[in-house]
């Protein structure tokens, strides 16, 4: 097992689910402008298509290998973070944040595929005892 492979699974797992951005992000959001109806439509549109996006981002993770994968999540996400700095419209905003979705799916699964080869069948199903407290507690402490 590559232990400092785990503890950088283990810490994306907790910093994504600890949410406390998020408010920071409404009110930047508020901030520049939008609405709650528009922030919403935003923060919808991410959750989709992360949703829907999953089964593609693996697909291209498959074809292309998990490095090629998590790169196009990177870009994605650098695109994504341009556009919050940039872009005032809710329309292309929410575009935005539907390409956030699909870069965050992209960049999960090659994580996800690098972690799970680098233990064995043993210690993951063990691991993943230690990944379900991560994931839970990460939310109550930003709760």
């Amino acid at each position: 097992m590559k232990n400092r492979t785990v503890l950088f699974y283990m810490t994306f797992v907790f910093l994504p689910n600890f949410s406390t951005i998020l408010y920071f992000l409404t009110v930047y959001l508020e901030f520049v402008g939008l609405s709650m109806v528009a922030i919403s439509s935003m923060m919808i549109a991410y959750q989709v298509s992360k949703f829907i996006l999953e089964v593609s981002t693996g697909y291209i993770a498959d074809r292309f290998g998990r490095k090629t994968g998590g790169l196009v999540g990177v870009v994605g996400m650098l695109g994504y973070y341009a556009a919050l700095l940039l872009v005032r419209s809710p329309l292309l905003l929410i575009g935005a944040f539907a390409l956030k979705g699909f870069a965050v799916a992209c960049v999960s699964g090659s994580i996800e595929a690098i972690y799970i080869d680098s233990v064995s069948q043993d210690q993951l199903v063990r691991l993943n005892v230690v990944e379900r407290f991560v994931f839970y507690a990460s939310y109550a402490i930003s709760a």
